[in-house]
């Protein structure tokens, strides 16, 4: 993966060791205090299943799934993922400070579907303040203990890593930059910037 490829990731990162995901309709989003042990996410959303997994190229890989309950979603994940669908950091982050060269890490995606229907619908972090308009999240798994630093430009744009400390298991990164038009600075961080919803 490329620079290019770096500077479009869309990232929010909260530790999680073996997390409980818990997804229900509503609005706002809180993800506690890092390292968490569960996420509870409110949004208003019309689906029957929620999955934690890999789409795309490597589609079918499902990592962790579950039905909704009055309106919720509780996703176990899982204490491990087959450490033949890891990758290399650098491929994730190239050219930043990655602590641990041996580590490997995955990012996946969580989609919500309805029943009968194989097309799902990322759900996704997204700002609720215009002051941080490009602020989301994803989640990753790590195989280690590993820190993410540095910074990478390309295009015009640049990412900066606060040392984003990621435990082994499940993380999440957070990311945002201002609304200032001029301003090509993307941070990526471990502490919540707050002001952040799930959305389609």
């Amino acid at each position: 993966m490329n620079k290019s490829n770096v500077l479009k990731k869309l990232i929010v990162v909260a530790c999680i060791g073996m997390a409980t995901l818990v997804v229900s309709c509503g609005g706002g989003l809180d993800f506690g205090t890092n390292p968490v042990k569960t996420v509870t996410v409110k949004m208003k959303g019309d689906f029957d299943v929620v999955k934690v997994g890999l789409w795309g190229s490597v589609s079918g890989n499902v990592f962790a799934s579950a039905n909704c309950v009055d309106g919720s979603f509780v996703i176990e994940l899982p204490a491990q993922v087959d450490g033949r669908l890891l990758l290399d950091p650098q491929m994730e982050f190239y050219g930043l400070d990655v602590s641990d060269k041996k580590a490997r890490i995955r990012n996946v995606q969580i989609m919500g579907f309805k029943t009968g229907s194989p097309e799902g619908s990322p759900i996704r972090v997204t700002s609720s303040h215009i002051g941080l308009a490009h602020a989301g999240a994803e989640l990753y798994y790590v195989d280690r203990d590993v820190t993410i630093t540095g910074s990478a430009t390309a295009y015009g744009r640049t990412v900066v890593y606060e040392q984003c400390d990621l435990k082994k298991g499940w993380n999440f990164i957070y990311h945002y930059s201002d609304n200032n038009p001029d301003d090509m600075v993307t941070t990526y961080t471990v502490s919540n910037p707050g002001r952040l919803k799930w959305g389609l």
